[in-house]
């Protein structure tokens, strides 16, 4: 049944693109009609480092895209299937443009006009996958910056089909940018929108619009406190930046500031402090990557804001930390109908000075079968997992890797905190009730992190707070009480991490690039070192990576493991001048 029905699926999919294709060809002649390039009204300048090494990849004939590698068969990758949808988005995107603008010279502005004129020419009429409103405002917004690099030495015909190409986009996107139901995406249309509107003669009339529909998005997503509802360290760094580009647009074009523009700014600038890990980017929490080096500090130091990291969670996330040691801890539910949330809860990562140690495996894979689901599980997390489930519930599996369907769809109804602070380190204490309707069980974790950031430890238990719960519980080991439920806690540690598991003392010894080596030790339960993996969306599969697992078995409604991490050899002084 398997093979029919799986064709069968994949024939509609293919059947709803292509009437989805005819509909985006209609709506763009309608949209774009009598559009034509009457000139530019400001030059914007660019903002975005481009990556040199993809550049010259592309230029010796290789598409490096996400962490894969594909051969040119010709001078353009229009040809190409990549294996996921964000990947062939961000190629529409053309975030190559600023690579080949990044590296700049003959041969590379050469290939950014083939690459760009023939996308113009085999989808610029609306066909192809490139026309989903963010990736149409992200082309457009590119086209604009890289503008005069593009135009050099270009002939009267391939340059009027380049020109007009901008007019046709700033018009669509007047139409569809509302269109995107995921924050993050809905600013990219509507940056391209704003963009249009600034940079290109004659359509000033469409400013005022996008400059209220700015206003409004910067007022309902960017919270009180800083964070954005999907609560992905990643997208909030992308959200900003985007804001960031659009608030030197407006400065350069001498257009009047956005008072809600700029205070949404101010509050995102302490929450990406808050998360900043040592060496710079971000943890790994609910789909997101770490962000591109030097990025988030960049976008800082744009921002101009001083404020420092606030004692309060930054969406959601607790930071702990001592000397160069910091641990930043999901305190709070997995985002509702976000396709991309873990069922992360208590789980944590830790770095000492530029160096992780305790990782998340990372965000789902699509592309690959096998990783469109697990790293979403707890257990592909650093904390305790119940009986191989997550503290939150997934869609059938069926659903996994499509993410219209891949919501959570349970999560913990209850993330309580209490933190404290004094001249030894910092605490926090923190529990959920992602396993009370199944289990009867609450899961408790108490972290410290001392002052000099030499030592971190850990408690996690899990309790029955009720004899309701406890009635739950018992019912659920009835008939093999002496087993009860299983429990195990994972300590993902990252691919540079070297492991050495020491039988005789019970402990494993972590070695880390730089020299430094840490103890883990732990009471209760039954410790291993296991294999483990490491993800991300800019490597082409996963990397080999090592976890430390803790086993124990909850007979009762009351069950502790705890851990240390200690260090005890320090990484040596560097040289003058080099980075710890």
């Amino acid at each position: 049944m398997s093979g029919p029905l799986s064709s069968l699926t994949a024939g509609l999919h293919r059947l709803q693109a292509r009437r989805a294709e005819a509909r985006t060809r209609q709506r763009m002649r309608e949209l774009t009609e009598g559009r034509v390039f009457l000139g530019l009204a400001h030059a914007p300048e660019p903002r975005d480092f481009g990556d040199f090494a993809a550049a010259r990849a592309a230029l010796d004939g290789t598409l490096v895209l996400g962490g894969i590698r594909r051969p040119l068969r010709g001078l353009t990758p229009w040809e190409l299937e990549l294996p996921s949808e964000p990947l062939t988005r961000r190629l529409h995107g053309f975030g190559w443009l600023d690579d080949m603008a990044g590296l700049s010279g003959k041969a590379a502005r050469a290939r950014a006009q083939a690459w760009a004129l023939g996308w113009i020419d085999r989808f610029g009429d609306g066909t192809g996958p490139g026309w989903a409103p963010a990736c149409a405002g992200q082309r457009l917004r590119r086209l604009l910056v890289h503008l005069p690099f593009l135009e050099k030495g270009l002939d009267a015909e391939p340059l009027a089909r380049l020109q007009t190409t901008l007019p046709q986009h700033a018009a669509f996107l007047a139409g569809t940018w509302a269109e995107e139901s995921d924050d993050l995406a809905r600013l990219k249309a509507l940056s391209g929108l704003a963009f249009g509107a600034v940079c290109l003669t004659g359509l000033d009339d469409a400013l005022p619009a996008a400059r209220d529909a700015l206003r409004r998005f910067a007022q309902d997503v960017v919270s009180d406190k800083g964070g954005i509802a999907c609560r992905r360290p990643s997208a909030l760094l992308r959200l900003f930046r985007e804001l960031l580009h659009l608030r030197a647009l407006f400065a350069a074009a001498a257009q009047p500031p956005l008072p809600e523009l700029e205070a949404a700014i101010a509050r995102i600038a302490p929450s990406l402090r808050a998360l900043r890990l040592g060496d710079g980017t971000l943890p790994r929490f609910h789909g997101g990557g770490p962000g591109p080096e030097g990025a988030l500090d960049r976008a800082l130091a744009d921002a101009g804001s001083r404020a420092r990291p606030r004692a309060r969670p930054a969406m959601g996330f607790v930071r702990l930390h001592g000397g160069r040691t910091q641990v930043t801890v999901d305190c709070a539910r997995p985002p509702g109908h976000e396709p991309r949330a873990h069922a992360s809860t208590l789980g944590f990562e830790m770095s000492s000075g530029r160096q992780r140690i305790v990782v998340n495996v990372g965000p789902a894979l699509p592309h690959l079968a096998d990783w469109a689901r697990a790293p979403r599980t707890t257990a592909a997390h650093n904390t305790l997992a119940l009986d191989k489930t997550s503290s939150s519930r997934f869609a059938p599996p069926r659903a996994a890797g499509r993410p219209e369907l891949d919501a959570l769809q349970a999560r913990p109804s209850m993330v309580s905190l209490a933190q404290a602070q004094d001249i030894t380190g910092m605490w926090i204490q923190a529990r959920h009730d992602g396993y009370l309707e199944d289990y009867g069980l609450l899961h408790e974790r108490r972290l410290f992190v001392g002052a000099l950031g030499e030592q971190v430890h850990g408690e996690d238990v899990l309790l029955s707070p009720d004899q309701k719960a406890r009635r739950r519980f018992l019912a659920r080991i009835k008939g093999a009480a002496q087993l009860g439920v299983g429990l195990s806690v994972h300590f993902h540690l990252h691919p540079d991490v070297e492991a050495e598991l020491m039988r005789s003392t019970d402990s494993v010894r972590l070695h880390l690039p730089n020299g430094e080596v840490w103890l883990f030790r732990h009471q209760g339960g039954l410790m291993d070192v296991e294999t483990g993996a490491y993800l991300d969306a800019d490597l082409p599969e996963p990397r080999a990576a090592r976890q430390i697992v803790v086993r124990g078995r909850a007979t009762s409604a009351a069950a502790e493991i705890s851990w240390s991490l200690v260090r005890q050899v320090a990484a040596p002084r560097p040289a003058p001048g080099r980075p710890r």
